[in-house]
């Protein structure tokens, strides 16, 4: 039900699966108004769009002196970010409820958003027909504008594309050419231009240049003060640059601008946090090192394969059978629970419904010195007498008032799982919650601070109720972006599937046997191996980690769960150590200019030294796999592309031998970040990457790369190639 005020009464709406609107008559106030016809639909939806775009400044100025550069070349003074006016949520169903009339949903749809940022509108879209009775969900993806149409895949039946804003209709023109669409499956949500748009753009949600004629009054600002209209210039007839005006590039699918000045930052050990009152820092130290020095060996530490938002997580219910090599694990946590009972008696022991924590549940009523039992599949325990059969809620509504309750959850990360559960739980009055959490990796300590207060418990105080015995900072991946072994899977299986591209020109050709290296590959990644996370060009484990690494408090070639001379650390270990020590540096590394604000992240990179410094190759897969969207974009510092080209070279043409292990990963990375930059991967200049190329294959004189290297290096030469024909080799 929708709401519209016009002559100056509300007037309310039904809106059904085809985007038609029904007046509820009977809600109407006020005097007698204008009959609504279905001609009046779309002018108020329009408004109600217009308003919106108003509402959260969707339209940017350029400061005097300047003008904008588009991601397809052409030049103005003004650039639109629609994203920003679909971000919160009535805005986004508003936008869904219009797009019900625009747009006949295939089937089987396969939704691909120009930027993850206007998914919101696409998830109201399929909420809204799940209420009509759509009996399935849609596919939900985006493809970071320009520079990834090429990663578009499935079948033109089912593709629908959505694009943010355009003032220029060029990217959905050129979408429909190569994906060979009708303009019917393709919406540019808002549009502003001089010129009016044709269904070679594709259709229009919403043109901000008011070209409709209003059938009614209109009290909305942007419809009594629409926004100016532009004109978008070709870059050999642009005004502005002939007049000296500044130019400012926009970049990916967040269209912010290309820095104008790189800031390359190195890693530094003691970027992570350092208590001054635990005395000096030890070499590796930081806030959290328990976290590895704990679990170092133990198989605790693994990737995740089943999650989206996270690369590794930890399982340590193996570990508290009571074996000597997992004492201390058991032994820390008890010492919680010893804390917790402090001026308690707990009755009752719940865990959350995943098997970790119903493990921890299951240690925690053993240390409680009684005889409990468990109920419903072991989330519960108890020693009060209860038919076996009893469910979660008969369980603890059979206890008096002001009951002590223990709730175990093994790992969290931001809680909101946790909280919702709290929240079931905090409905039984007779129950007074207290807290135990194995391992908590929160964004950052004000996280974690805000997270307790919304939980409402104290974890600082001598009283606490809630303790927590591992705690490591992590920072999740935005939304749509796989985790480090998802991001491969996907990329590797998009080359594979080639005949799926769904795009126009001459696909690129695999060889058999680079084929097979991929299919091996994607084989061997489904099995959700422990070993191998990370590759070698011919598919294999990258070999050891240097005795000198200096990331742990100790040295783990003499650690005492280091038995024999081949045992390694794990490669999930390694990348939890790498990905935390990279969080932390995005949190205080990045420069601050001199007026004190933070400067935005797509102008701060790792600098290529960082390659050189810690030049394991293990080490150096990390980094790759772990840093994220700009931190390895170097196109806007030609000097720091050439230096990043050079430590490429350098992998490629030790390829044969320990120093070139990880040459698989560096051109991964290099081929993610030409495809779909918004997963992150390696950006240089053309020149410099053409460059690279071409010294490598000269190096290699004519004998044939490793497989899966090769497959990685043609795919960025055919790219390249094929995105700009013109590239002059330096």
């Amino acid at each position: 039900m929708q709401a519209e005020r016009f002559d100056q009464c509300f007037r309310f709406f039904l809106v059904n699966e085809q985007g038609h609107w029904v007046e509820v008559e009977e809600l109407r106030s006020g005097p007698d108004v204008t009959p609504f016809m279905d001609g009046h639909r779309q002018f108020l939806a329009a408004d109600g769009l217009r308003q919106a775009f108003r509402d959260t400044a969707g339209l940017a100025f350029a400061g005097a002196g300047f003008h904008f550069r588009h991601p397809n070349g052409s030049h103005s003074l003004g650039f639109l970010r629609g994203s920003q006016a679909v971000a919160r949520s009535q805005h986004a169903y508003f936008a869904a409820m219009a797009l019900l009339s625009v747009i006949k949903i295939p089937k089987s749809a396969w939704f691909w958003c120009d930027t993850a940022g206007i998914s919101t509108v696409v998830y109201a879209l399929d909420d809204l027909c799940r209420r009509f009775g759509r009996p399935f969900a849609f596919r939900i993806d985006s493809f970071s504008g320009y520079d990834g149409l090429d990663g578009i895949r499935g079948s033109r039946a089912s593709i629908v594309v959505l694009i943010s804003s355009t003032m220029s209709g060029g990217l959905g023109s050129l979408a429909l050419k190569e994906l060979d669409l009708p303009s019917s499956r393709l919406v540019n949500l808002f549009a502003l231009r001089e010129e009016p748009f044709d269904e070679r753009s594709g259709l229009v949600l919403c043109d901000l240049t008011n070209r409709d004629k209003a059938p009614l009054p209109s009290i909305r600002d942007a419809r009594i003060v629409p926004p100016p209209r532009f004109s978008t210039l070709g870059v050999d007839v642009c005004k502005y640059c002939d007049d000296g005006v500044g130019l400012i590039e926009l970049e990916g699918e967040g269209f912010f601008p290309r820095a104008q000045q790189l800031s390359l930052r190195m890693l530094v050990r003691n970027d992570r946090p350092w208590s001054e009152e635990k005395g000096p820092r030890p070499i590796g130290g930081f806030d959290g090192d328990e976290y590895f020095t704990s679990f170092y060996g133990l198989d605790a530490i693994v990737p995740a394969f089943s999650q989206v938002a996270h690369d590794t997580t930890l399982e340590f219910s193996h570990l508290l059978d009571g074996a000597k090599s997992s004492a201390p694990i058991a032994s820390a946590i008890a010492a919680d629970i010893e804390k917790l009972k402090e001026g308690r008696t707990f009755k009752v022991v719940v865990g959350m419904a995943d098997e970790q924590s119903k493990s921890l549940a299951r240690f925690a009523a053993s240390r409680l010195g009684r005889d409990l039992k468990a109920y419903a599949g072991g989330r519960v325990w108890t020693d009060a007498p209860l038919p076996a059969e009893s469910s979660l809620d008969e369980v603890l509504e059979h206890f008096p008032e002001s009951t002590d309750a223990m709730l175990c959850a093994a790992a969290i990360s931001s809680g909101r799982v946790l909280l919702a559960e709290s929240r079931k739980f905090r409905a039984h009055p007779n129950l007074k919650w207290s807290y135990l959490i194995g391992a908590v990796h929160p964004e950052s300590p004000q996280a974690w601070d805000v997270f307790c207060r919304t939980l409402g418990v104290q974890s600082h105080s001598v009283n606490a109720t809630l303790r927590a015995t591992w705690m490591l900072t992590r920072e999740p991946r935005p939304v749509g972006v796989p985790n480090a072994w998802g991001m491969e899977s996907t990329f590797l299986r998009w080359l594979a599937l080639q005949e799926t591209w769904g795009v126009g020109g001459t696909p690129f050709e695999l060889s058999d046997r680079e084929r097979k290296a991929i299919e091996a590959r994607l084989e061997y990644l489904g099995t959700g191996p422990m070993v191998g996370l990370m590759a070698s060009p011919t598919g294999s484990p990258i070999p050891t980690l240097s005795p000198m690494f200096a990331l742990w408090p100790f040295e783990w070639s003499k650690h005492e769960r280091t038995t024999n001379p081949d045992d390694q650390p794990t490669e999930a270990e390694v990348y939890a150590t790498i990905a935390h020590l990279m969080t932390e540096s995005r949190r205080v590394r990045v420069d601050m200019s001199g007026g004190g604000f933070w400067m935005r992240r797509h102008e701060s990179a790792l600098n290529p030294a960082v390659f050189d410094r810690l030049n394991d190759p293990i080490v150096q897969a990390c980094i790759l796999r772990a840093a994220r969207e700009g931190e390895l974009d170097y196109r806007s510092d030609p000097s720091a592309s050439r230096a990043m080209a050079g430590v490429l070279l350098h992998a490629f043409e030790e390829v044969d031998r320990p120093g070139g292990a990880a040459s698989y990963e560096f051109a991964l990375a290099l081929a993610i970040g030409a495809t779909n930059p918004k997963y992150g991967g390696l950006r240089l200049t053309d020149n410099d990457v053409f460059a690279t190329l071409r010294h490598a294959n000269e190096r290699r004189a004519g004998r044939e790369w490793p497989s899966l290297l090769s497959a990685m290096l043609g795919f960025i030469d055919w790219k390249l190639q094929r995105a700009n024909s013109s590239v002059r080799i330096a």
